[in-house]
């Protein structure tokens, strides 16, 4: 699933069920689902303030994806409830217009190589290539300024 937290810092989540931690740096981050499913209950406040988005994809409910899915919730509008579920998403559900945003935003350095590897447009494979030169050589903090 992709999150991003909106913060400076570091935050870190403990799963409930073990001792394993979600760390989320400032930006976009790849979480794995299965533990963002446990412990995403433990920042609800966070995520309705929009300190923490997530990113969903909208899919048939009862669908081939929804069944594959590690977790759904139930879509906002009431008229899309019956039929359409918002399952995690990845990198690649991202739409072209809104990689620039996503890559732009992105910060950690094994995310942004993880997202390089799996990509196969080649523009985004240069945007996410120069975010990650960025990273690595300190041009990109991803720090925001405080007002």
């Amino acid at each position: 699933m992709l999150v991003n937290w909106t913060k400076n810092g570091v935050k870190v989540i403990q799963v409930p069920s073990s001792k394993e931690m979600v760390v989320l740096a400032p930006g976009y981050n790849q979480v794995d689902d299965a533990q963002w499913k446990e412990c995403r209950n433990l920042v609800l406040c966070q995520i309705a303030d929009g300190i923490i988005v997530e990113e969903w994809l909208d899919v048939e409910k009862d669908g081939g994806k929804h069944k594959d899915a590690i977790f759904s919730v139930k879509h906002e509008d009431p008229k899309l409830t019956a039929t359409t579920v918002h399952i995690p998403a990845t990198f690649k559900d991202i739409t072209r217009r809104r990689t620039d945003d996503v890559i732009a935003e992105t910060f950690n350095p094994k995310t942004l190589q993880v997202w390089y590897d799996d990509e196969s447009r080649d523009d985004v494979r240069v945007k996410i290539f120069k975010q990650l030169e960025g990273v690595n050589s300190g041009a990109i903090t991803g720090e925001k300024k405080k007002k």
